[in-house]
């Protein structure tokens, strides 16, 4: 089949080339469009038709109809994207040597095709596109003008199109050095010249920029840099070379950062104001200029802002002396403003024209370009205050920056006037991101906050404004500056409502909206005008429709704003009840929610429109959550109880709905009114409620993947419902306990919550009608153990489920219940392990009998020697639980450990440890804690690892339970002579740590045991720093401790010790053992630790220390798994260290990365299907991209960025970044 079909669609093909030929050019026109739409749709074609079809396409080229032409070109760009390499090389060669040499009148058009065909040609193609075309292009640039420059101006333009085009399109390494210098060489002769005054030249710079290797654009830039003059001499062709900077600056944004302080002050010296001018400040060449350098310094400030931090102040005072220019500007009547003060104030500052001379010859309005300095001035001060790297400098330039923005908020200019208040905007939206930057260096808040009365009057002028490009900016700027320092409710609510009243544009009233919201949120309720408020909201221009998602919005929060206050809303209520909508819903709720509805006239009203709502599907689950909200309100009246019955009722009749959504919110409708409104409620709703729950939850446990969420708190409601219902049905129970019985198989996946719902459940059920079900549930529950492939898994779950049902029950029943388990262990065919879970979880919830508790100890400790692992834990759990809830267990425990007896003594430790990880035990007795800890100091020394580690979690607990004595008792441990003491305490102490109460433990102590000679204590060590990084107790270290011992202990640690790997010949084969890998494994724990811990100033030493160890220990590494965390803690590095930074630290990657990338290759070589290699390569090839891809690394890192141009010539790991940039390579021929 596949190969009919591709016959059918090379016949197709064919015939689509025949209706090339016909006479009509509409037929060639569609048949060439249907052509190219097959070219994309099929996957390959053959050689030989993929060279019919180009040579077909070419001939239409000529085609009389020049829409034909394009549609050819357009057909072009297809077939280059899928036709083999050799096919698109010919068709770009072949057009470049038509754009050259071909028909006179068609030159053009060849090489526009070219360009557009350029762009669509895969960049791996690059080197020979480039061979192809790049000789010919340049020869013709480096030709002599001669007599004849009409002819060489001719061909010289489509040159240097296709040559911007090649270099804009493909990387540096497609072109050579040897074609780049020659490109540098053309260019450079270029400039000065008549051309540069071009604008295609500065372009084509730009883009040779892009691809200029370090050398070259080094010796690019610094050649522009001298040809610029000195002030006054502001020409043309001045405007042109500052134009050719801009372009440079955009394109290699911070490899410019070496260049900064010989560029800054020649800028500054063109762009200044002049004193004496021979021009106007009007004249397009000046305006150029300053235009182009205010450009520059916007650029320089984002990509290199460390660098610029010196010329900060003067760049400040540059730009804020150009942003009132405006030469031809004369205030009138219409114009004029006001300043703070409400004095009359031009916007000039001293009256002198902003410091202007206007010359007489100066160009009118319409011809008036000085706008274009007044916008980019502005850009340069957005730039700034969004520089955060420079917020101390910025922060105190802030006052004068923010007063010259409001001065001009008179712009004439509607784009500048935009951007005048995008200044003020930004520097509100920042100012607390400025602050945390500047650290205690001075308050952007406070800056804002000072000019807050001022902005607020200078923003009333333009609110109101008829046109909406001032009104929008200066509502938006208000908006901003409410969010930024709260200002006073008075200063600012009555604007605000102004601009909500306004009509005349919706957007603006949006935003005005979103401000109010704001302002209601933060204020005090006696500072808000609530009557305002409410005629604003309810206000005939409020009703578009547009605008009623951010109406309703500030309606609840001025319900909410005012809440329990005796304040008429009655106004938004009567405006709601009559708009249906999701926004309506949730006003209504929170109207009667915040005590604004007490009234049972007004409950009755509400309710009724929510029940009306919820039978609308748009506003269905609104209402039913609006109904909730209002049953959960801080103000919830008392004549809500009402309704609780009608409420529920009309929410279980929408469950047949079964929208998304819904589900859960008539649930939570039920829960809620039921924990507030109980004793209101009917029984047959609540019976209905019973059942349709019910049969929610057996919908919800046949689902594939039950809904937990939503399964708990329907559990959690059938708790309550059957703690309520009179005389619950049979069926309905057993139908309840079968599926509390289907969960509990599945409580692997259950989360707590739900378990303690479902055993909710079962508990209630236990109680009903007098325990009339008592005895058939536990029955019930106990079988369920026997199911088929019952998981092991759910044991502990499935007696917590049976404990729960026992101890709901009467006195009686529960001896009895606890007796007969005690009998079952002389039944060899009981589940002893589920006896012992539910006898564990009986005892610690219930007090036991004496005689029971008599027989439960030596019944207990005669498992510890079972040979049945399971039971032997299980046992040892009970007997920890039962001590926890009878605390007689107690002594018998400690009797038997303190005789030392090491058959029992792991059984009985961990009994002590379920003892003292159990929440009773906190009202165990001094006496009982003062024995433990004697016991277990007795069994730190003990030669087996696992005894060790469990007195390790049980001195843990006691440090968290009694810290006044046992801290002081594990910190004098510290100081013994014996590693497996060290190891006990120290890991002690890492187990308390997990508490979050702040341990009192000396922090010094343990740090020095961070360099103790034994492994295993050092290994403990490090653990228990790390637990004390990720806990309260964090606050006991000091960053001296973090900086002068922990980094330094943890990359120390990370190096690979020799001495300590070892091979232990097993005969047939040998073994490498490495004893100091689980040192290395719990450094390289704490130093992701550590990541999260250093911050400020602190991190850049930090990322460059890491990355010092990682690259000379980490990448070493014989451990896969470290090995490769070391190149993911190098890439943190990559994404720590700030643009501002300088990079030449990277110089030694090269050199230490090599010898495991080479062992890689060669062992991926070896055994290609290796994955251990290729793993560790691809977590190269990423660390290098990721480092590569840092800003100036071409720049400062040369010998880095050759590094990388090798890994891109090496098709294995070429291979691998394509993978990861997911950019398609092809082969070459």
């Amino acid at each position: 089949m596949a190969m009919a079909s591709a016959s059918a669609a090379v016949d197709d093909m064919r015939a689509l080339l025949q209706r090339m030929q016909h006479h009509d050019k509409d037929e060639r026109y569609m048949a060439i469009s249907d052509l190219k739409s097959m070219i994309e749709s099929l996957p390959n074609l053959d050689a030989a038709m993929q060279a019919t079809v180009r040579q077909e396409i070419f001939k239409r080229l000529q085609d009389s109809s020049s829409d034909v032409q394009a549609i050819a070109l357009n057909c072009l760009c297809s077939i280059v994207q899928k036709f083999e390499t050799s096919e698109v090389i010919e068709i770009v060669s072949a057009l470049g040597s038509l754009s050259r040499t071909g028909d006179a009148s068609l030159r053009d058009m060849y090489a526009e095709g070219l360009r557009v065909i350029l762009d669509y040609v895969p960049v791996d193609l690059g080197e020979l596109v480039t061979k192809q075309l790049l000789p010919p292009i340049l020869k013709i640039l480096r030709r002599d003008q001669g007599a004849d420059r009409e002819s060489y101006e001719t061909d010289r333009a489509p040159c240097l199109v296709l040559l911007q085009s090649l270099m804009g399109h493909f990387p540096s390494s497609s072109f050579g050095d040897a074609h780049l210098q020659d490109i540098l060489a053309i260019l450079l002769g270029l400039l000065g010249t008549d051309a540069h005054d071009d604008t295609s030249i500065p372009i084509l710079i730009k883009s040779f920029a892009g691809i200029a290797t370090p050398s070259m654009l080094d010796q690019l830039v610094r050649h522009l840099i001298g040809q610029a003059p000195q002030q006054g001499n502001q020409s043309r062709r001045t405007a042109a070379l500052v134009f050719t900077l801009e372009c440079v600056c955009l394109k290699v944004g911070a490899r410019m950062a070496p260049y900064i302080a010989q560029l800054v002050p020649v800028l500054e010296s063109l762009a200044q104001l002049r004193h004496a001018p021979a021009l106007s400040d009007a004249e397009e060449t000046i305006v150029s200029v300053r235009q182009h350098a205010l450009t520059i310094f916007e650029s320089l400030v984002a990509s290199s802002p460390k660098q610029m931090t010196p010329f900060v102040a003067g760049l400040v005072k540059l730009t804020l002396s150009l942003l009132p220019l405006d030469p031809n500007f004369v205030a009138d009547d219409d114009e004029t403003m006001t300043d703070a003060d409400g004095e009359w104030d031009d916007g000039g500052g001293d009256g002198d024209d902003w410091g202007l001379e206007v010359d007489a010859t100066g160009a009118d309005d319409a011809g008036d370009t000085t706008w274009k300095v007044r916008l980019a001035s502005c850009n340069v001060l957005i730039a700034l205050v969004e520089a955060h790297d420079l917020a101390a400098v910025v922060i105190k330039a802030l006052p004068d920056i923010v007063d010259a923005a409001r001065q001009r908020l008179a712009e004439r200019e509607p784009a500048v006037q935009t951007q005048v208040f995008s200044v003020i905007a930004v520097a509100c939206r920042n100012a607390p991101l400025l602050d945390a930057a500047a650290h205690s260096a001075g308050s952007a808040t406070g800056v804002i906050a000072k000019a807050c009365p001022a902005l607020v009057a200078s923003l009333m002028h333009h609110l109101g404004s008829a046109s909406t490009s001032a009104s929008l900016p200066a509502t938006t700027t208000l908006l901003e500056l409410i969010r930024a320092i709260r200002p006073p409710t008075g200063l600012v609510l009555a604007p605000v409502l102004q601009v909500c009243r306004d009509g005349r544009d919706v957007s603006v009233q949006m935003v005005a909206l979103e401000a109010l919201r704001e302002v209601l949120a933060s204020a005090s309720p006696p500072d808000i005008d609530v009557p305002a408020v409410v005629t604003t909201l309810t206000d005939p221009s409020m009703t578009n429709a547009k605008l009623q998602p951010g109406v309703f919005a500030a309606m609840a929060a001025v319900c909410h704003a005012v809440r329990g206050r005796p304040v008429d809303l009655s106004a938004i209520l009567r405006t709601v009840l009559a708009l249906p909508s999701e926004g309506a819903c949730r006003v209504l709720s929170v109207y009667v929610a915040s005590g604004h509805g007490s009234d049972q006239g007004v409950v009755q009203v509400v309710v009724e429109r929510l029940l009306t709502l919820a039978q609308d599907k748009s506003c269905r689950v609104a209402a039913v959550h609006a109904l909730t909200t209002m049953a959960r309100g801080e103000y919830a009246p008392d004549a809500l109880s009402a309704y609780a019955s009608s409420c529920t009722t009309a929410a279980l009749d929408l469950l047949d709905a079964k929208e998304p959504g819904l589900l859960y919110e008539v649930v939570d409708l039920v829960d809620a009114y039921l924990g507030k409104f109980a004793s209101a409620f009917q029984q047959p709703v609540l019976y209905r409620a019973l059942t349709t729950l019910s049969s929610l939850q057996s919908s919800l446990m046949s689902a594939s993947e039950a809904d937990a969420a939503l399964l708990t708190i329907v559990a959690s409601v059938l708790a309550n419902l059957l703690a309520r219902v009179q005389a619950v049905p049979e069926p309905v129970v057993t139908g309840i306990v079968n599926l509390s019985c289907d969960a509990i198989a599945k409580s692997e996946t259950l989360p707590r919550p739900a378990l303690a719902a479902l055993n909710a459940v079962l508990a209630s059920i236990a109680t009903l009608s007098g325990g009339k079900y008592y005895a058939s549930l536990l029955s019930r529950l106990t079988d369920l153990s026997k199911r088929p492939g019952f998981p092991p898994a759910c044991y502990s779950p499935l007696a917590v489920a049976i404990a729960t049902c026992m101890t709901r029950g009467a006195a009686d029943s529960l001896d009895a219940a606890v007796t007969s388990l005690l009998q079952t262990f002389q039944d060899p065919n009981a589940d002893r392990q589920l006896s012992l879970f539910v006898i564990g979880a009986v005892g610690e919830r219930h007090r036991l009998p004496g005689a029971q508790v008599q027989a439960l100890f030596p019944l207990l400790l005669s498992l510890a020697s079972d040979g049945n692992e399971s039971v032997k834990a299980a046992a040892s759990t009970a007997l920890g639980q039962c001590a926890a809830g009878n605390n007689v267990l107690i002594a018998p425990i400690v009797a038997n450990l303190e005789t030392h007896d090491a058959a029992n003594s792991y059984f009985l430790l961990h009994s002590l440890k379920e003892l003292l990880v159990n929440s009773a035990t906190l009202h165990v007795q001094r006496d009982h804690l003062d024995a433990f800890a004697r016991i277990l100091w007795r069994y730190a020394e003990s030669a087996d690892e696992g005894v060790r580690l469990m007195v390790s979690e049980c001195l843990g607990k006691l440090l968290i339970l009694a810290p006044d004595v046992m801290v002081p008792d594990a910190e004098s441990h510290l100081s013994s002579s014996s590693p497996r003491t060290l190891s006990t305490v120290v890991t002690a102490f890492a187990f308390s740590f997990s508490s979050p109460v702040v341990s009192s433990v000396s922090p010094g102590r343990i740090l020095a045991l961070l360099s103790a000679s034994d492994i295993e204590v050092q290994r403990q060590a490090f653990i228990a720093v790390t637990a004390m990084l990720q806990s309260a107790s964090r606050r006991l270290l000091t960053r001296q401790h973090v900086l002068d011992v922990i980094v330094p202990a943890v990359l120390g640690s990370v190096r690979v010790r020799h001495e300590l790997i070892r091979q232990i010949d097993f005969g047939q084969f040998k073994e490498t053992v490495d004893e100091g890998l689980v040192l290395r494994l719990a450094a390289y724990g704490c130093l992701r630790v550590l990541r999260d811990v250093v911050t400020g100033a602190d991190v850049v030493p930090f990322a460059r220390a890491v990355l010092d160890a990682m690259s000379k220990h980490g990448l070493g590494d014989p451990d896969r798994d470290l090995h490769l965390q070391a190149y993911d803690l190098i890439l943190w590095v990559s994404s720590t260290i700030p643009h501002s930074e300088p990079l030449g630290f990277l110089e030694d990657l090269p050199d230490r990365m090599m010898p495991a990338v080479k062992a890689r290759l060669t062992q991926l070589k070896r055994s290609p299907a290796d994955s251990d290699a290729r793993a560790a390569l691809l977590a190269f090839v990423r660390t290098m991209h990721a480092l590569h891809s840092l800003s100036g690394v071409v720049t400062e890192c040369p010998k880095f960025h050759v590094f990388y141009q090798q890994v891109l010539k090496t098709a294995v790991l070429a291979e691998m970044l394509d993978g990861l940039t997911a950019k398609p390579r092809r082969s070459s021929p």
